[in-house]
Protein backbone atom coordinates (compact mmCIF):
# COMPACT_ATOMS: atom_id res chain seq x y z
CA UNK A 1 0.00 0.00 0.00
CA UNK A 2 0.97 3.55 -0.75
CA UNK A 3 1.42 6.38 0.95
CA UNK A 4 1.40 9.38 -1.58
CA UNK A 5 -1.38 8.86 -4.75
CA UNK A 6 0.51 7.94 -7.69
CA UNK A 7 -1.06 11.39 -9.35
CA UNK A 8 1.55 13.45 -7.29
CA UNK A 9 5.58 13.34 -7.77
CA UNK A 10 7.96 13.18 -5.18
CA UNK A 11 8.77 16.88 -6.67
CA UNK A 12 5.30 17.45 -5.91
CA UNK A 13 4.99 15.62 -2.69
CA UNK A 14 8.34 17.47 -1.51
CA UNK A 15 6.47 21.25 -2.47
CA UNK A 16 3.77 20.57 -0.28
CA UNK A 17 5.45 19.45 2.33
CA UNK A 18 7.67 22.85 2.37
CA UNK A 19 4.84 25.26 1.85
CA UNK A 20 3.17 23.37 4.97
CA UNK A 21 6.51 23.67 6.57
CA UNK A 22 6.47 27.60 6.39
CA UNK A 23 3.45 28.35 7.71
CA UNK A 24 3.78 25.46 10.64
CA UNK A 25 5.19 27.08 13.51
CA UNK A 26 6.50 24.79 16.74
CA UNK A 27 6.89 27.44 19.63
CA UNK A 28 9.12 27.03 22.68
CA UNK A 29 7.05 25.61 24.69
CA UNK A 30 5.95 22.79 21.99
CA UNK A 31 2.71 23.95 21.02
CA UNK A 32 1.87 24.14 17.22
CA UNK A 33 0.29 26.98 15.34
CA UNK A 34 -0.03 27.90 11.54
CA UNK A 35 0.09 31.38 10.39
CA UNK A 36 -1.71 33.11 8.14
CA UNK A 37 -4.81 31.82 6.04
CA UNK A 38 -3.02 29.71 3.98
CA UNK A 39 -3.28 26.57 6.25
CA UNK A 40 -6.55 25.84 5.10
CA UNK A 41 -5.84 25.34 1.44
CA UNK A 42 -2.44 23.62 1.51
CA UNK A 43 -4.16 21.14 4.21
CA UNK A 44 -6.43 20.13 1.36
CA UNK A 45 -3.86 19.57 -1.12
CA UNK A 46 -1.88 17.64 1.22
CA UNK A 47 -4.57 15.41 2.13
CA UNK A 48 -5.83 15.07 -1.84
CA UNK A 49 -2.04 13.51 -1.87
CA UNK A 50 -2.26 10.86 0.62
CA UNK A 51 -2.98 7.39 -0.41
CA UNK A 52 -3.79 6.32 3.16
CA UNK A 53 -6.45 3.72 3.52
CA UNK A 54 -8.98 4.49 6.02
CA UNK A 55 -12.68 3.57 6.70
CA UNK A 56 -13.64 7.05 5.44
CA UNK A 57 -11.95 10.44 4.24
CA UNK A 58 -13.14 11.93 7.35
CA UNK A 59 -11.05 9.76 9.37
CA UNK A 60 -7.87 10.76 6.74
CA UNK A 61 -8.77 14.46 7.54
CA UNK A 62 -8.59 13.63 11.11
CA UNK A 63 -5.33 11.72 11.09
CA UNK A 64 -3.37 14.26 9.04
CA UNK A 65 -4.79 17.16 10.99
CA UNK A 66 -3.64 15.75 14.29
CA UNK A 67 -0.31 14.66 12.65
CA UNK A 68 0.19 18.60 11.85
CA UNK A 69 -0.19 19.08 15.47
CA UNK A 70 1.77 16.74 16.87
CA UNK A 71 4.58 17.65 18.93
CA UNK A 72 6.30 14.38 17.74
CA UNK A 73 6.24 16.23 14.00
CA UNK A 74 9.52 18.26 14.56
CA UNK A 75 10.02 21.53 13.02
CA UNK A 76 12.26 20.23 10.21
CA UNK A 77 10.18 17.37 9.57
CA UNK A 78 11.58 15.44 6.62
CA UNK A 79 8.82 13.66 4.40
CA UNK A 80 10.11 10.08 6.43
CA UNK A 81 8.84 11.99 9.57
CA UNK A 82 5.68 13.17 8.47
CA UNK A 83 4.70 9.60 7.11
CA UNK A 84 5.79 8.33 10.24
CA UNK A 85 3.70 10.12 12.52
CA UNK A 86 0.54 9.64 10.31
CA UNK A 87 0.82 5.59 10.56
CA UNK A 88 1.35 6.00 14.01
CA UNK A 89 -1.71 8.57 14.47
CA UNK A 90 -3.73 5.72 11.96
CA UNK A 91 -2.66 2.83 13.99
CA UNK A 92 -4.37 4.72 17.05
CA UNK A 93 -7.62 5.83 15.17
CA UNK A 94 -8.21 2.58 13.14
CA UNK A 95 -9.66 0.71 16.17
CA UNK A 96 -11.75 3.84 17.08
CA UNK A 97 -15.69 2.92 16.63
CA UNK A 98 -17.07 5.04 13.87
CA UNK A 99 -21.08 5.70 13.47
CA UNK A 100 -22.71 5.75 10.81
CA UNK A 101 -24.80 8.77 9.96
CA UNK A 102 -27.79 9.48 8.18
CA UNK A 103 -28.32 12.39 6.30
CA UNK A 104 -31.25 13.98 4.60
CA UNK A 105 -32.11 16.75 2.50
CA UNK A 106 -34.78 17.45 -0.40
CA UNK A 107 -33.68 17.21 -4.04
CA UNK A 108 -36.04 19.71 -5.90
CA UNK A 109 -36.75 18.37 -9.52
CA UNK A 110 -35.40 14.71 -9.09
CA UNK A 111 -35.34 12.94 -12.22
CA UNK A 112 -37.60 9.36 -12.21
CA UNK A 113 -35.33 7.91 -10.58
CA UNK A 114 -37.00 9.10 -7.66
CA UNK A 115 -37.13 5.80 -5.59
CA UNK A 116 -34.18 2.99 -4.76
CA UNK A 117 -30.74 2.70 -3.99
CA UNK A 118 -27.40 3.88 -5.58
CA UNK A 119 -24.53 2.23 -4.43
CA UNK A 120 -21.04 3.01 -5.40
CA UNK A 121 -17.69 2.19 -3.24
CA UNK A 122 -18.05 3.19 0.33
CA UNK A 123 -21.13 4.99 0.05
CA UNK A 124 -24.90 4.50 -0.58
CA UNK A 125 -27.47 6.79 -1.61
CA UNK A 126 -31.14 6.46 -0.97
CA UNK A 127 -33.88 7.98 -2.82
CA UNK A 128 -37.38 8.07 -1.90
CA UNK A 129 -40.22 10.67 -2.01
CA UNK A 130 -41.90 12.24 0.45
CA UNK A 131 -45.29 13.31 0.02
CA UNK A 132 -45.61 17.56 0.03
CA UNK A 133 -45.97 19.10 3.54
CA UNK A 134 -45.70 15.76 5.85
CA UNK A 135 -43.87 17.17 8.67
CA UNK A 136 -40.78 14.47 9.54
Amino acid sequence: MDFWRKDFSKKQVSFILEKVKEIRIVGDDGRISFKGGAYDGWFAVLVSAIELEVKSDALRNQIVRAALSSPELVAGFTEKDFRGVVWKLRQIYKNENQKIHRVAFPVWNLPKISSGNEEGGRHNLEFFAIPKYTDI
